[in-house]
């Protein structure tokens, strides 16, 4: 047995609440520091933080995630055992497919399925241009964003007025 180990052998069996809570605050960090070892992708901010808690309270604790209070949500969810390398995981991929993440800001964002869309609709209807606009800004990481917004402006409205 480890320390960790031991530790938690005597939280449960003497039942003291202080000594339960600190053992439970450090397994939660060992976790979260695994969870940014194993998904380097992960950017570590507040709003992914509170993105991440709200959607393991939704999911696995049935609370709505407009009402969850982060702190709470995370509190209920060390102590239920729920707050796991997996589940933060699984947490943070579908997050990041559904691009509802922030992403480090010299990092290419995600084009949300809604935004792909919308730019496959605008180019439809001829808008090829502004498509590829709004794909390069969208997709751009967000300090180039306005560079490349300037830049494009300017190389259609010369194409556009020619």
């Amino acid at each position: 047995m480890n320390d960790a180990e031991v530790q938690e052998q005597v939280a449960r069996e003497t039942g003291n609440p202080e000594l339960i809570q600190e053992v439970q605050n450090a397994k939660a960090e060992q976790v979260a520091r695994e969870f940014m070892r194993q998904n380097p992708n992960y950017y570590r901010c507040p709003e992914n933080s509170e993105m991440l808690v709200r959607t393991l309270a939704f999911n696995m604790l049935g609370w709505d995630e407009d009402v969850a209070a982060s702190e709470e949500a995370e509190e209920e969810l060390i102590r239920r055992g729920l707050w796991t390398i997996e589940n933060l995981t699984s947490a943070f991929k579908s997050l990041s497919r559904a691009g509802a993440l922030q992403v480090a800001p010299d990092q290419p964002r995600r084009v949300t399925e809604r935004d792909r869309r919308a730019i496959a609709l605008q180019s439809s209807f001829g808008h090829i241009e502004g498509a590829i606009a709004r794909y390069l800004l969208l997709r751009a990481p967000e300090e180039m964003g306005l560079l490349i917004g300037a830049s494009l402006c300017a190389i259609i409205s010369g194409v556009l007025y020619e």
